[in-house]
């Protein structure tokens, strides 16, 4: 490969070591003479892509403990191939479009067995390629710093020309699968209210589903029919703090409108309980860090932080005037603070918020301090108005945050009568397995008492 201007590899011609070859992820040959819903990988060479930051990318894979040849290893079938461009090794790539504003294409990358690599393919605007580039140093700090242990999982950036005259360059970013099985039901999480409905009223009641599996649901469907994730203290720690870590960092590069996905995988009710188990521990294994079983162990959740290339630029400046002055008008200026268009210390404030007291159910959930004014005026102004009080009668006080400033938009859902019903089974069901782990402890003592008097041994005190 030769280098360009900007610090990035673009392909050409010679032999490909197999640490290089996790840099040339899609052939344009192959995205051209395949059929469109079942695409092919190929290692033949093309100087029409281009490969971006791969120092970088390369320092954050080995942070994540991904190395180049494991990298390498999910572009290609057999290694030594790529010494030999002339000899094609296809890999089936699964094709699919977001559901999101963006119509992106995502590509799974799978074995030529079918299995999958734990990769996705992911087509981005050049707006949020530079986006990527220009928060990539502090991203890559950020992960080498926690040691992996981050949801935010963007692994290379690369470009292709397209073959037809005055076409132009299509981007694409090497993610991280959240899913390395498909889960029963999925979510797309970020706490906002304002068009954060995937299915109408009459769908969210119905049954006849093909095999009961949803598309990816959204907030108000979380809340409709009382999600709440279940997982042992330890790993609800550990997870709070991996999403706090993140999300101060995205707020501190000024980024919004990401989400938490969420996967809920039950294995077959068929499988035995050795099988269930061996399959969880193995899924959690293959997530990288980014799965859980639940506390009965009869399922698995998935976590990632997706969709995080939105600065809070001028665009998203006028479309929060324009959405807050029609809530205005209709008299709901309450509900503008379900928009997605906040600005990043609002929108990690709420995000954390929803988190911590919608997902996770934490027992004592942080004290997000005031953000209003940080963004109003800037972070030193508004701590300079506080240590002078300036703060009071004769000016306009910051409006709070964490769950007193955002429980309005969430407190009609799973409340009252219906939200103690809940709690109070989940208290039950939590009690009930607390039971049994005490029975079983007994009944271990119990045995191996029986045993040491079999060989004549005394029993331990």
């Amino acid at each position: 490969p030769t280098q360009a201007s900007d610090g990035s590899a673009q392909a050409g011609g010679g032999p490909v070591s197999p640490e290089r070859a996790a840099e040339v992820p899609l052939s344009h040959a192959a995205l051209q003479q395949t059929p469109r819903r079942t695409l092919a990988f190929s290692h033949s060479l093309n100087p029409r892509v281009q490969h971006y930051a791969i120092a970088h990318f390369r320092a954050i894979r080995a942070a994540f403990g991904i190395s180049p040849k494991a990298f390498a290893a999910a572009f290609a079938s057999l290694l030594p191939e790529l010494q030999h461009p002339s000899r094609r090794s296809y890999r089936l790539l699964g094709e699919s479009v977001s559901e999101g504003a963006s119509g992106s294409f995502f590509y799974w990358v799978k074995h030529t067995d079918g299995r999958d690599t734990g990769y996705i393919v992911k087509q981005v605007t050049r707006r949020e390629k530079d986006a990527l580039m220009h928060i990539l140093p502090a991203y890559k700090q950020h992960v080498q710093a926690r040691g992996g242990a981050s949801l935010l999982r963007y692994l290379s950036c690369h470009s292709m020309r397209l073959r037809w005259p005055w076409a132009g360059k299509v981007y694409f970013v090497v993610m991280r699968n959240f899913f390395p099985a498909k889960p029963q039901l999925s979510f797309d999480l970020k706490g906002a209210t304002a068009n954060r409905r995937a299915l109408k009223a009459w769908q969210l009641h119905q049954t006849n589903t093909v095999s009961n599996i949803y598309n990816t649901l959204r907030d108000w469907e979380w809340m409709d029919i009382g999600m709440a994730t279940d997982l042992e203290p330890a790993d609800r720690d550990e997870l709070w703090s991996i999403i706090s870590a993140d999300t101060a960092l995205l707020r501190r590069l000024s980024l919004l409108d990401y989400s938490l996905l969420l996967g809920i995988y039950r294995p077959p009710p068929t499988m035995l309980p050795q099988q269930r188990h061996a399959q969880l521990a193995e899924l959690v294994r293959q997530s990288g860090g980014t799965a859980f079983i639940s506390r009965d162990r009869q399922k698995v959740y998935f976590f990632g932080i997706i969709d995080v290339l939105e600065h809070f630029s001028l665009r998203w400046r006028l479309q929060r005037i324009v959405l807050r002055a029609l809530y205005c008008l209709a008299m709901r200026h309450a509900d503008s603070d379900g928009i997605s268009a906040m600005p990043p210390p609002l929108y990690a404030d709420r995000f954390q918020t929803f988190v911590a007291n919608e997902v996770l159910h934490l027992r004592d959930p942080p004290q997000m301090a005031p953000v209003d004014e940080e963004w109003r005026e800037g972070g030193w102004v508004a701590l300079l108005k506080r240590l002078t009080g300036a703060y009071g009668a004769a000016g306009r006080g910051p409006r709070g945050s964490g769950l007193k400033r955002w429980n309005r938009l969430w407190e009609r859902r799973r409340r009252g009568l219906v939200k103690q019903r809940i709690d109070a089974e989940h208290d039950d069901y939590v009690a009930r397995i607390r039971e049994l782990e005490e029975h079983i402890q007994i009944l271990e003592g119990e045995l191996g008492g029986a045993r040491r008097r079999e060989g004549g041994l005394p029993d331990a005190v």
